[in-house]
């Protein structure tokens, strides 16, 4: 969530970021075409784990 906050930052204060360097986050968690991450699959089985717990 952070990434998406800073992401955010930057994007509407272009003026005042000269830069932005990301460890550990990622713009795109799930995979999509020549984007190796996490499979809608295994997203799926984690949602529902995650259900089946709270």
């Amino acid at each position: 969530m952070g990434g998406c906050i800073v992401s955010e930052i930057a994007l509407r204060y272009t003026e005042r970021v000269l830069a932005l360097i990301m460890v550990c986050s990622s713009p795109c968690f799930v995979s999509q075409h020549q984007w190796i991450r996490i499979s809608w699959q295994v997203l799926s089985c984690f949602e529902q784990k995650l259900e089946d717990h709270l």
